[in-house]
């Protein structure tokens, strides 16, 4: 066999994987997030030169509370993830539209509320005559509604076509971000809070414009109830495993450590989102595609299999990313933003955090099955093993280090648990569906 002729089965493989709609549909993701992040790593680092650890650590702990907020969402916007695509794999136009509609009055009105509330704060702050508090209440307000109805319209993009709005609302987002750079050189803090409300804004209105679904504005306390009970403890795990823990993270940060060290950790949060996007971006296309094939099939083992390829490619590509990003932080970081240099070690410590993102991917086959206890008992049990081990380093004087440890050993424990809830002796039958 000629040596060109051993080649073509090699050459055949890589042109599929390139050719192929999830990939495409990945790599919009990953490119247009990564063009985001390569605005916002020079707008940060111009920011980072300018603004002290103690004010990015005030103004960041106004948004502590913007996280815990985002439990008034409940259930729906879980709902829509689990059972639009699941309506639409079965063909049942009617339900898919009717869970939409419902989902979008709830977190319209929401942003609402939320977004007077953070104004009426806002307002308070300058009768008292702290304008440090009444810009990073105004900076809230659009986060909030970034956070509530950002992340509903972002469950309603769900096919390959629907992708690159979203990676391009994010670019066009810290884009418009480096507008506010000068500012940093006249009024750092005050540049601080605009750069956060234009970030936060433009992406928003992008998707807003582009969205696929344009549900009726309609609402009936009767089906707000059903998809609540439906989606909340879907939504209970999300929240818990995301938006929460890293609330809890925060907060642990600022009442040990103090408002110095959580603007430390702010920093290394935005380092290590570069190279989280990756994942982050796996999982997104490939969660909506899992729940979609289990609609149409009900066969867990082929929702199994539909994970393993991403998960041992996404492996891949972190390791080499990992290396290359643990020669370059230690020499660019103390000569780029100096005030921020003993962030490196944690840093470094964080790259390894986005393997869970990764290898939670099989949680979505869960989330096909209906095994939302599971679940939870995952969530809980790892915020517990993050929780107790955190309180202990941090009073023992590991810093950030030994939250960041107590972090990882959580997700750890989560991770294992949905691992074992997927039983291996029902890969091969059919799961219950979650029906109406």
């Amino acid at each position: 066999m000629k040596f060109q002729d051993r080649l073509n089965p090699l050459n055949h493989g890589i042109k599929s994987i390139f050719s192929n709609d999830t990939f495409r549909s990945i790599s919009n993701l990953t490119g247009g997030n990564s063009a985001a992040i390569v605005n916002a790593i020079v707008s940060s680092i111009i920011q980072a030169r300018f603004v002290s650890p103690e004010d990015l650590g005030y103004f960041n702990g106004f948004a502590i509370i913007t996280g815990y907020l985002f439990f008034l969402n409940l259930g729906l916007h879980s709902s829509v993830q689990r059972l639009y695509p699941y309506f639409v794999g079965k063909g049942d136009k009617e339900n898919a539209v009717d869970v939409v509609e419902i989902c979008h009055a709830w977190n319209v009105a929401l942003s609402a509320f939320v977004c007077i509330f953070f104004i009426g704060l806002t307002i308070y702050s300058v009768v008292m005559g702290n304008w440090k508090a009444a810009l990073a209440w105004f900076a809230q307000a659009f986060l909030a509604i970034s956070m509530i109805y950002g992340v509903y319209l972002n469950t309603t993009y769900t096919t390959s076509s629907n992708f690159t709005p979203l990676a391009k609302g994010t670019f066009f987002g810290s884009l418009f971000t480096l507008v506010t750079l000068p500012l940093f050189w006249v009024q750092p803090y005050v540049a601080l809070a605009v750069k956060n409300v234009v970030n936060t804004t433009i992406p928003l209105l992008y998707w807003h414009l582009k969205r696929p679904l344009r549900p009726k504005w309609t609402f009936s306390w009767e089906k707000w109830v059903k998809y609540n009970k439906l989606g909340l403890p879907i939504f209970a795990s999300f929240y818990g495993a995301n938006i929460l823990w890293r609330a809890i993270e925060n907060t642990l940060v600022l009442k040990s450590l103090g408002i110095r060290e959580l603007g430390l950790y702010s920093v290394c949060l935005m380092i290590f989102s570069v190279v989280n996007n990756i994942p982050q971006s796996i999982t997104a296309v490939y969660t909506t595609k899992i729940i979609r094939e289990f609609g149409r099939t009900e066969n867990v083992g082929d929702a199994i299999r539909l994970c393993r390829k991403p998960l041992i490619l996404g492996t891949g590509i972190l390791i080499l990313i990992i290396l290359a990003m643990g020669i370059i932080l230690p020499v660019i970081v103390p000569i780029v933003i100096p005030k921020y240099a003993e962030t490196v070690p944690v840093v470094l410590l964080m790259l390894a955090d986005q393997f869970f993102t990764l290898f939670d991917l099989p949680y979505a086959i869960l989330l096909a099955m209906g095994r939302n206890t599971h679940r939870n008992i995952a969530v809980i049990c790892g915020m517990i093993g993050f929780v107790i081990p955190a309180i202990i380093l941090l009073n023992s004087g590991y810093g950030l280090i030994g939250l960041v440890l107590a972090s990882m050993f959580g997700k750890l424990i989560r991770t294992l648990l949905t691992y074992l809830f997927i039983n291996p002796k029902i890969t091969l039958t059919r799961a219950e569906s979650f029906g109406n």
